[in-house]
């Protein structure tokens, strides 16, 4: 028998979630950007450096990375006698500083700033339990004189693994603030204000005592250059920016600070739910490319992998790992807002309907459903608590499954239709983005490389087509004796 779930309130969350502080909005874009026109913003290096137009990295292939001629990408693959990693010609002291990283299969690289305190790069996906030496991570200081097996000390995990997938851009914001001498004498340790990987804070108020391992230099000074590691594997970075600070903290009554590597967190406040043993659904407002959506129904899994989707149009809005849903401007006091915000490392998907009858395959895919031919029937759990949405659209029924697979890294969706014999013109809309192109293993790449999505093998392949200045990925939906089943999987 079906079972039908009804509204999540208030209550659930105090019985199925736990609170905890959200992730902070990333800053705005920063006023100063490295020129990647040219190698002129950096000092003389091996070849291993070189500006292209574009970088490409086959996600299933260990430390393959193609370009394209051109501008606009720096790029990194170390070879034999050519391993140098790379330094600007300017130094800084305090800096507020985001760029753009593509990581291949396996790789490994890292950011210093003032070419001493590591902020690493590498290919985390998919690692359960990150450490310094993950993607976001603060790497460990080294010693030997400390003595076989205690060598590495310090160096801070991140709070939470938010990589994305090899040849993905994934976005890095890093706030530092250096240390700082009273003459010659440290008076305060260089700190780690705030790292952000893809969204998500990953380290806060983070201590280094001293160059963490790997460094270009071993002292400690007011000023350093920024450098990127070159002699561990291949990596790609655009758009650098930057804003040098001049306020600096200054050594009069300051308390020199001891022991470093721990991280200072801020108490709990906001509301968030929080998946536990069993998925969570939770109803609320949700804004969405600039509109608020009021029939939007966010599922957490206790995977980590959640969705929102608007069950007015049968459209998937959001996919993120990481936290849940922030809940407060719906719960708090009054909740005049009723507007949930998505957490974790999110992506944004199309928001349009997955399915529409079209007169042929090149007319335009609605905005919006026909209210006149849809029909909302609410949605169904299985035995693990997974919701099934269903509805009806021109006389097609539609069971809409989204499911996190096992290991957490992906997300898939199933539609199973049943309709009239010769029923015809109906399509799936798979991804819509600027740009989606097919990848050698078969599967599409959406966007700016934000994401992919694959296809079971062996079924019709999609189309891609240009619709309004982008393109979009469709699937036509063939009926057998009035059934129909399609799919496709999210990856990022």
């Amino acid at each position: 028998m079906t079972q039908r779930l009804s509204i999540l309130l208030a209550a659930t969350f105090a019985a199925t979630g736990r609170a905890q502080a959200p992730t902070a909005p990333s800053r705005a874009p920063l006023p100063d950007s490295v020129s990647l026109a040219s190698l002129s913003a950096f000092r003389p290096t091996s070849a291993n450096w070189k500006i292209v137009g574009a970088a490409t990295a086959d996600r299933n292939r260990p430390l393959a990375m193609a370009e394209e001629p051109g501008t606009g990408v720096l790029v990194n693959t170390p070879a034999p006698g050519a391993r140098g990693n790379l330094f600007t010609t300017w130094e800084h002291g305090d800096l507020d500083l985001s760029l753009d990283v593509m990581m291949p299969k396996g790789s490994n690289s890292g950011v210093y700033l003032m070419g001493r305190y590591e902020v690493q790069l590498l290919d985390s996906w998919g690692v359960k339990a990150p450490t310094f030496a993950d993607l976001g991570g603060i790497y460990q200081r080294w010693d030997d004189a400390r003595g076989a097996g205690r060598e590495g000390f310090e160096g801070t995990p991140p709070r939470q693994n938010a990589s994305r997938a090899p040849g993905l851009w994934q976005h890095l914001e890093i706030s530092f603030r250096a240390p700082i001498f009273d003459g010659k004498r440290k008076v305060a340790n260089a700190r780690f204000a705030v790292v952000r990987l893809n969204g998500v804070v990953v380290q806060e108020n983070v201590g280094v005592t001293g160059p963490t391992r790997a460094a270009a230099f071993l002292d400690e000074v007011p000023t350093g250059p920024l450098m990127i590691q070159g002699d561990h594997g291949p990596v790609a970075v655009r758009n650098i920016q930057y804003k040098s600070s001049s306020d600096s903290l200054t050594p009069a009554g300051l308390k020199s600070q001891a022991g470093g590597g721990e991280s200072i967190r801020p108490p709990p406040g906001p509301i968030v739910v929080e998946p536990e043993l069993d998925p969570v659904l939770v109803r609320s407002f949700l804004n969405h490319r600039g509109t608020k959506r009021v029939t939007a129904v966010s599922v957490a899994d206790p995977l980590g992998v959640h969705f929102s989707y608007d069950l007015a149009q049968g459209a998937l809005l959001y996919a993120w790992r990481g936290p849940f849903l922030e809940t407060t401007p719906m719960w708090h006091q009054r909740g005049d807002d009723q507007t949930a915000e998505p957490l974790g490392s999110t992506i944004t998907l199309p928001g349009t309907p997955a399915l529409a009858f079209l007169a042929d395959p090149n007319a335009a895919w609605p905005d919006s459903v026909d209210e006149t031919q849809f029909r909302r029937d609410g949605y169904a759990l299985d035995s693990t608590g997974h919701p099934t949405f269903l509805y009806h659209i021109g006389g097609v029924s539609v069971e809409d499954g989204i499911r996190p697979a096992p290991d957490g890294l992906t997300l898939r969706r199933e539609l199973h239709l049943q309709g009239a014999t010769g029923t015809a013109g109906l399509y799936l809309q798979i991804a819509e983005d600027v740009r989606i192109a097919r990848q050698s293993d078969g599967s599409y790449v959406v966007g700016d490389r934000a994401f992919y999505v694959t296809l079971p093998a062996g079924g019709e392949p999609p189309l891609i087509r240009q619709h309004r200045g982008r393109e979009e990925l469709l699937l036509p939906v063939h009926f057998d004796r009035g059934e129909a089943r399609v799919g496709y999987t999210i990856v990022w």
